[in-house]
């Protein structure tokens, strides 16, 4: 049987901090994909242009697609991702440039709406290569786009045939969205509009141009959140039952000396 010890001295540092994940989780969930994972995942789509593999990558070769400008080449519905609170969404791409207009857009989509970060490469100017906010209108295969600003420029930009890391965050409230970017070794934010999470949201990927060909190596993307993403009440999707914590808060107790194991 269970016998309790009352000497709150037993708990150390480190118990009190996993207690307080217990009640107080942050819950986190990573996702990684190479090209070739990403070709033979069937949650993956290719809305106007099916690449080819090309090793562990995949390649869009640009050209297929007529009067296919802002067109998305990848999409991908995002799981776990809570109706409410603080979220967090970190997705970094590793690109390789195959053609001489360089313009690929890294964002998120609600269905309607789609946000996210533009780089360009602007190589007939003296600022080369830029980082630049976009929102527009999702239209389905492809983005109009309706808003723009600059966060930073002359960056330069990926030699055809280099690879480059591309890293943007979106940090959802209630209220609105915080877009960062990380690239060429220059970072810039910038505020705007909330999403809307009820139906869920979905990563994609476009290319500014339709002559643009791309290659794509890895793509990571990481969701961090302070509700349960099992809870049908914070999911923009139901997922498996609740978990319970009694489970994970018998063992800490144990270590931590708050419950003793006594034989009888």
């Amino acid at each position: 049987m269970f016998k309790q010890i009352n000497s709150f001295s037993l708990f150390s540092i480190l118990d009190v901090l996993l207690l307080s994940l217990v009640f107080n989780p942050a819950y986190a969930a990573l996702d990684i994909w190479t090209g070739e994972d990403l070709y033979n995942d069937e949650k993956v789509m290719f809305p106007t242009d099916v690449p080819m593999l090309d090793g562990n990558s995949i390649v869009f070769p640009g050209g297929t697609i007529d009067d296919m400008d802002f067109g998305k080449l990848i999409e991908l519905e995002l799981e776990e991702i809570p109706k409410n609170g603080d979220v967090l969404i970190r997705i970094t791409m590793n690109l390789t440039r195959l053609y001489g207009d360089w313009d690929p857009s890294i964002g998120l989509t609600d269905g309607s709406d789609y946000i996210g970060i533009n780089i360009s490469d602007y190589f007939d100017s003296p600022s080369a290569g830029a980082a630049t906010f976009v929102k527009g209108t999702d239209e389905g295969d492809r983005v109009d786009w309706t808003d723009g600003s600059e966060l930073f420029k002359s960056t330069g930009f990926p030699l055809i045939g280099e690879n480059v890391d591309v890293m943007v965050e979106f940090d959802l409230t209630p209220d609105n969205t915080q877009v960062s970017v990380s690239t060429l070794g220059r970072t810039g934010s910038y505020s705007t509009d909330r999403l809307n999470r009820s139906n869920g949201l979905s990563f994609a990927f476009i290319r500014d141009g339709r002559f643009e060909s791309y290659g794509v190596n890895t793509l990571s993307i990481e969701t961090i959140n302070g509700l349960d993403p099992h809870d049908p009440d914070d999911c923009a999707v139901e997922l498996c039952p609740p978990r319970s914590n009694l489970i994970i808060l018998i063992p800490i107790l144990i270590k931590s000396g708050v419950i003793e194991a006594n034989q009888q």
